[in-house]
């Protein structure tokens, strides 16, 4: 296991462990690791980098770049078989993939309630899959902390960082989802909202 604890300039790192149960080789500071789910923000900020250089809109269809969602079928209801579909009336957007509101069964409730939870994912996601070391994700998150700016280059604009940071969900989208937000946190662009914040 690897730890990083950051308060400005003050950075400490703990390390403990070895590589695997049958590999003695002790965990380093610079071990590379699986991100895991880590990986969708580090997805949605490369695509935010698009809409700022204005290759791609949050609210134009992704069907371009992913035609296999082209004439899609979705469920009647949320709690319909798998094969109870009829045809989608809009096209999925990129702000629909970065709010986690794009249908693919990525439901947030206790498993095995609805039949879509356990349907297989179309095609590779963009929330899993990437490694790094501790240093260079926090490199990362310094960048998201610091409004978008790593060093001396602006990688977003700031403007971009709250709009990925601030609540992008209505009541309507969260409501039936209490095991997963709770009453203080929603979505934002590829990253999670405090919702629950009564001052600044």
């Amino acid at each position: 296991m690897v730890a990083l604890v950051s308060h400005h300039d003050d950075v400490h790192v703990g390390v403990l462990g070895t590589m695997a149960f049958d590999n003695p080789k002790s965990i380093k500071r610079d071990t590379i690791f699986r991100i895991a789910s880590l990986t969708k923000l580090i997805t949605a900020v490369a695509a935010m980098i698009l809409v700022e250089e204005c290759k791609i809109r949050l609210d134009d269809s992704i069907e371009p770049w992913l035609p296999a969602l082209a004439n899609r079928r979705v469920l009647k209801s949320i709690t319909s078989n798998l094969d109870d579909t009829v045809p989608a009336l809009v096209a999925v957007t990129l702000r629909d993939l970065l709010t986690y509101r794009m249908g693919f069964g990525s439901i947030m409730a206790m498993p095995d309630t609805y039949p879509i939870q356990s349907s297989e994912p179309p095609f590779e996601s963009g929330g899993g899959g990437l490694v790094s070391t501790i240093d260079d994700y926090f490199v990362f998150c310094r960048m998201m902390l610091n409004k978008g700016r790593y060093v001396n280059e602006q990688i977003l604009s700031s403007a971009t960082v709250e709009l990925m940071t601030s609540d992008q969900l209505t009541p309507e989208h969260r409501e039936d989802c209490e095991i997963f937000f709770d009453t203080h946190s929603s979505w934002g662009l590829g990253f999670a909202a405090d919702i629950g914040r009564k001052e600044i």
